[in-house]
């Protein structure tokens, strides 16, 4: 508690002198301390603060989400590869000031993820790929969190017959691009690109899930989704 307090002690005595008059109208124009002030020195000052000083510097605050938030909506939605690598790199600009979303290092261990890295990059062969790999990822997540599947990452992926990949071995004998590990991330951070599928092959209409499921769509490389 007493460490806690020094730390506040020092923080107000290094940040709020430097800050012009507070009660200025214009004075979060001309305020430079607050640029140095994150959102997390902003929670610890805060119940420091007089009600102008904490509006200051809250304002500053608002005003970076809305700068990032105009930064990633003008973002090139075309190409869903480039656009997330870009909105992960706005995230990280702005970590000072935006909560950055969970991912898939927040959830799973690295085994597991080796293990889905490997199973995608055997599902879905090639770096110009990327959206069909986000779909099968799509899927596999999807899986996790329906009932009628295993609850578990490595679960979901070994059970018996699902994927061929896996059952085959093939899995083994890949090496894992960066291109697969961020359409990984993709469908877990951004979200489900396949409308609710639970299922995918590439049978061309000749298989269990198209007599029994509903087709949703055929992507790029012949994957065929159902739900």
């Amino acid at each position: 508690m007493k460490k806690h307090i020094a730390i506040l002690a020092c923080l107000l005595a290094v940040f709020l002198p430097a800050v012009p008059v507070w009660g200025q109208e214009d004075s979060y124009k001309k305020c430079n301390l607050v640029s140095g002030v994150t959102k997390d020195m902003y929670t610890v000052m805060k119940e420091f603060m007089t009600e102008d000083q904490a509006e200051i510097i809250s304002k500053y605050q608002l005003d970076k989400i809305d700068e990032a938030l105009l930064k990633i909506n003008a973002l090139d939605k075309s190409n869903k590869e480039e656009w997330f690598k870009n909105y992960k790199a706005i995230q990280e600009e702005y970590s000072d000031w935006i909560d950055k979303d969970e991912t898939i290092y927040d959830y799973f261990n690295q085994d597991e993820l080796d293990l889905l890295f490997r199973i995608i990059e055997t599902e879905v062969r090639g770096d110009e790929n990327f959206d069909e790999k986000v779909n099968v990822a799509s899927v596999i997540f999807n899986r996790i969190e329906h009932e009628d599947f295993p609850m578990t990452l490595t679960d979901v992926l070994t059970e018996y017959p699902q994927f061929s990949s896996y059952i085959s071995g093939a899995y083994r004998n890949v090496e894992v691009t960066d291109t697969t590990i961020l359409a990984c991330e993709y469908a877990f951070q951004i979200g489900d690109t396949t409308n609710g599928a639970l299922y995918f092959d590439s049978t061309n209409g000749n298989s269990w899930a198209d007599r029994n499921k509903e087709h949703i769509f055929t992507d790029g490389v012949g994957h065929s989704f159902y739900r």
